[in-house]
């Protein structure tokens, strides 16, 4: 027998973070009357927010609350953290922060209003860190509070699903080919540093 679902079908509600203009976005499936108290803005694909809605990022995390009436547990957003009708039970992960060891370094690039990180390896670096300018790439440095994400699986913009754009890049010297690949500034709207081929951005998954 097929389990019903408690609450309805999901669907996809956003808060936001401290100091950010991009949302961190997620499905659930509660109630209206249990997302008003959490501060979730409800549907975004019906009602799309002012700025872009990053799914599945694994940092930073909201904090997640508990409805004290109910029980009824989910994310919660910025402006709710000290309200009376819940308690605060996960208190989530802070944001983005500089890394850099001897396999790898942390990167990021504009991604709609928000930025796009991830950890690029050193070999990769060594290579592409000259034309970082030309591709919207920049080392993240300190304690990164300018909407950056890490993890991401994809996002909103506007209410339509969007992903990071890749550049790619085939260098050959005698007789080694090496096949270059990054995430670049999304939308990319400048001109590509030379040898570089803007790809579908809907590619890579």
């Amino acid at each position: 027998m097929t389990g019903a679902r408690v609450y309805g079908d999901r669907h996809i509600n956003s808060v936001s973070l401290p100091g950010f203009n991009s949302f961190y976005g997620f499905r659930t499936n509660i109630p209206t009357s249990a997302a008003t108290v959490f501060g979730h803005q409800e549907d975004i694909l019906t009602t799309p927010p002012a700025g872009t809605v990053i799914m599945g990022a694994n940092r930073p995390r909201p904090p997640r609350g508990k409805v004290l009436a109910t029980g009824v547990t989910s994310y919660v957003d910025r402006d709710f953290y000290t309200s009376t009708e819940l308690s605060i039970v996960d208190r989530g992960l802070g944001v983005i922060v500089a890394y850099d060891s001897a396999k790898s370094i942390k990167v990021e690039v504009d991604f709609y209003s928000a930025k796009y990180c991830w950890r690029m390896p050193k070999w990769q670096h060594t290579k592409v860190s000259g034309d970082f300018g030309g591709l919207g790439i920049s080392v993240v440095a300190g304690n990164n509070n300018n909407d950056a994400f890490q993890g991401v699986d994809y996002a909103y913009d506007g209410g339509k699903k969007v992903l990071p754009n890749r550049a790619v890049k085939v260098e050959q010297e005698a007789e080694n080919v090496t096949t270059l690949s990054t995430f670049v500034s999304t939308p990319f709207t400048g001109t590509l540093p030379d040898g570089w081929v803007l790809k579908d951005a809907n590619a890579w998954i």
